[in-house]
């Protein structure tokens, strides 16, 4: 049997159900991956996956789990939200025949990481090829940020940071990270809802009113 902390695959979808009121989860546990496709893409990608993330994968294939605007405003809206409710949901990526491509692991490895350009020569020519970096490979995003949590070719857990290009290993497991990330998100969810009430409470608050319809006019008789 998978645990993932201390809590099953079917655990987690259970818990992934008591979150869809405010959230949208897309996955693809209908058609997930198969066992020579995970093989494939290891080798493709010069990565080895946590043995747990290979039971997701056989399991739900991928997810996405990103919050619903009427629960969780989206940054561009007039509310005052604190810095961190800017990351609304995540990404796991994977596998599957029937997985949204914007979640399957090999063209968002191939997104994000083209080869960093190299050092160039005194002609000011890149002596690094462009190509897909390899030894490194995302498997989960928080929407609203841009660094990534990342397999390594041993099998280890990293952190992308986008400013520096590097990654720099944590020591944390896929069943650790995604319920830890999965209980975060419902937790904020539920400090939003209270934000919002608050503002809808306040005296200060003005309800917009609704544009008037003009109406209309007969012409004369």
């Amino acid at each position: 049997m998978v645990y993932i902390s201390n809590m099953t695959l079917d655990a987690i979808s259970t818990f992934l159900q008591t979150m869809a009121k405010r959230f949208v989860i897309v996955e693809s546990s209908a058609s997930p991956a198969e066992p020579g496709q995970i093989a494939e893409v290891e080798s493709l990608l010069g990565v080895r996956f946590q043995p747990h993330y290979r039971d997701f994968l056989t399991t739900f294939g991928g997810l996405q789990v990103e919050a619903r605007d009427a629960c969780w405003p989206p940054p561009d809206v007039e509310l005052a939200l604190p810095r961190w409710a800017k990351i609304r949901g995540l990404r796991v990526y994977g596998l599957g025949d029937q997985l949204p491509l914007e979640l399957h692991i090999v063209p968002a490895t191939q997104e994000h990481f083209r080869l960093v350009p190299g050092p160039t020569n005194g002609d000011g020519e890149e002596t690094t090829p462009v190509g897909t970096q390899r030894g490194i490979a995302p498997f989960l995003q928080m929407i609203g940020q841009k660094d990534l949590y990342c397999f390594n070719e041993e099998g280890e857990i990293g952190v992308w940071c986008y400013e520096t290009h590097s990654l720099e290993t944590i020591d944390e497991d896929f069943t650790e990270l995604l319920a830890r990330e999965l209980r975060a998100l419902r937790e904020n969810s539920l400090k939003i809802a209270s934000i919002i009430t608050e503002e809808e409470n306040s005296p200060s608050h003005e309800r917009k009113a609704l544009p008037v319809q003009p109406a209309e006019t007969q012409p004369p008789q």
